[in-house]
């Protein structure tokens, strides 16, 4: 079965599309990420994800929404579940035009993000879009995926991607 997986970064991505496969699906990368700032950063994690599964996988590219981005985002402690929904959403419209039967997320990968959150917003549009959800618990991944990309030598962000979390790692590095 195919599934599309929206792809945030190559270290969430590396060892979630393996086990993809070995369940028995064919993920499709869908990478939309317009949170990602600035674009210099966006453009980077995109070209070390292109350049890690080129040959490997079929990736599709979504638009850099920026003006999209910030117009659906609050500042404060609730912009992550604004940005999940925005990526989620997208994502599972795209597989709604293609025709695919599942879709599922690198963010559950990540210890750092919110996973009540995006499950309960993967739920609601698996829902709305009659699209199966997958949610295995990914972030048993966490830790190899880092030392993979690592190995690998690919591109290791150091923050979320918004801007937001790129001010707070400064603010807390230089305790501003």
């Amino acid at each position: 079965m195919k599934i599309m997986v929206h792809a945030c970064c190559i270290v969430c991505a590396i060892n979630l599309i393996d086990n993809l496969t070995e369940q028995g699906f064919e993920p499709v990368a869908y990478y939309y990420n317009p949170n990602i700032h600035p674009k210099a950063e966006y453009d980077q994690r995109l070209r070390s994800f292109q350049k890690y599964f080129f040959g490997k996988i079929e990736t599709l590219v979504g638009n850099w929404e920026v003006k999209k981005y910030f117009s659906k985002i609050k500042k404060g402690p609730v912009r992550c579940s604004y940005c999940y929904k925005l990526r989620l959403e997208k994502t599972f419209q795209k597989a709604k035009l293609l025709k695919f039967e599942a879709v599922t997320t690198t963010l559950l990968v990540s210890k750092l993000q919110q996973k009540e959150q995006i499950l309960k917003i993967a739920k609601r549009l698996s829902k709305k879009y009659n699209i199966k959800f997958v949610s295995n618990n990914f972030n048993e991944l966490f830790e190899s995926s880092i030392k993979k990309a690592q190995r690998e030598k690919v591109y290791l962000q150091s923050y979320c991607g918004c801007i937001y979390s790129l001010m707070e790692k400064y603010e807390e590095k230089y305790r501003i």
